[in-house]
């Protein structure tokens, strides 16, 4: 076995040019480079190193790249995935992003400064969530689940070919379903740097959108109330964020951004998605004692919290980078580390609110008053204001 450089890669691709294209592009870096032209060389190299990414050519013969890139997911978690695509196809891209097969992928021919941005990007992820014990759990997510109630109600808005804002209205009762679509449309090949669903539906289309939410899984029983909350928390939180926008802070809230308080609480779907139970059974002791504190038992059932696991989940996808700082800082909007510390001071207020409204449990302690003068917004009037909304 060859001791590890660094970082190790694996290029899997049938044509030998493109392999020693790679070779010749990533020459004078620092990582160790492995290379398949098969599917049984591939796994064979798999089985024998330590692999840390993988780029995998989607038309391989015999085996196809999808099969090889589902291999990897389901035997070697902790190895990263990239699709390489020989021209633009977007049913295969969006295949492959939809079932979470390839993080993000690279098309034949490439610029230099793509392919090392693109490496360089999951190499400095891939040592975060490494450091934290996490890159498995992660990486191997093929989609959230979603409440059937609302995935119906979506597929009948679509069938009907109703209008779509009428069906970007409903997709933002849906945080898993709103996930992956943003996921896709901040994908390389739309490229379109956005949080907004009804943006994202204009530009994926109709019949794209249809295929994405097929893919979705969907929670076998709603015994789990705590779920529909969840999925209530996340939607009520995104509307309070842009009416503190629209009627309190008399601004208009960028389009690309006006969907960012759904995701907040993504981190918790993820727990959900891995632990399903356990995580249930957690929430279920934080509302049955007013001593405990969410985080701290997060901390002790799981070694993270859900707002790491939110912030690392967001930023594998690559997308709109104000979306995992939401995740990971919306309870700590004053962190030297936020960089728009408006946006995340109103998801702050805007989630401790959406508890208020929902009749949830709530604490005074979570709320950090200094928002409000950070903000410039007079605590009652904004609560006047609130109480009068149609929320």
């Amino acid at each position: 076995m060859i001791k590890k450089k660094t970082k190790n890669i694996l290029f899997v691709d049938d044509d030998k040019r493109i392999l020693y294209a790679f070779k010749k592009a990533l020459e004078k870096t620092e990582y160790q480079m492995f290379f398949a032209d098969s599917a049984d060389n591939a796994f064979l190299i798999l089985k024998n190193e330590e692999i840390d990414l993988a780029i995998v050519d989607l038309r391989m013969p015999i085996v196809s790249g999808y099969e090889i890139l589902e291999s990897i997911k389901n035997d070697y978690p902790g190895v990263f995935r990239i699709a390489l695509i020989g021209f633009v196809d977007e049913v295969k891209i969006l295949k492959a992003l939809s079932k979470n097969l390839a993080s993000s992928y690279i098309i034949k021919p490439w610029s230099q400064n793509d392919l090392l941005g693109t490496i360089d990007y999951y190499f400095s992820l891939y040592t975060e969530l490494k450091d934290r014990n996490i890159i498995e759990k992660i990486n191997s997510i093929s989609n959230l689940p979603t409440i059937p109630d609302i995935y119906l109600k979506i597929t009948k808005a679509i069938d009907e070919d109703q209008d779509i804002q009428k069906i970007a209205e409903l997709i933002e009762l849906d945080h898993s379903i709103s996930a992956k679509v943003i996921q896709i449309v901040n994908s390389a090949y739309f490229n379109i740097k956005t949080a907004s669903i009804s943006k994202a539906l204009i530009y994926l289309g109709i019949n794209n959108i249809k295929n994405i939410i097929m893919s979705q899984s969907i929670f076998s029983s709603l015994e789990d109330k705590y779920a529909e909350g969840l999925w209530k928390h996340a939607e009520t939180t995104n509307r309070i964020m842009n009416l503190i926008y629209k009627n309190v802070l008399c601004k208009t809230l960028d389009e690309d951004l006006q969907s960012v308080g759904l995701f907040h609480d993504i981190g918790k779907v993820v727990l959900i998605n891995d632990y399903h139970n356990g995580y249930f059974d957690l929430c279920e002791l934080y509302f049955e004692n007013e001593d405990y504190v969410l985080q701290d038992l997060e901390y002790e059932k799981f070694g993270l919290s859900h707002e790491e696991v939110g912030y690392y989940f967001m930023k594998l996808w690559g997308v709109i980078e104000e979306i995992p700082e939401a995740a990971l800082y919306h309870h700590d909007p004053f962190n030297e580390n936020v960089k728009n510390k408006e946006l995340v001071s109103v998801i702050h207020l805007a989630n401790h609110y959406s508890k208020i409204v929902l009749e949830n449990k709530v604490y005074d302690h979570e709320l950090d008053m200094r928002v409000f003068d950070y903000l410039g917004i007079n605590q009652q009037y904004f609560e006047n204001v609130l109480q009068t909304a149609k929320i």
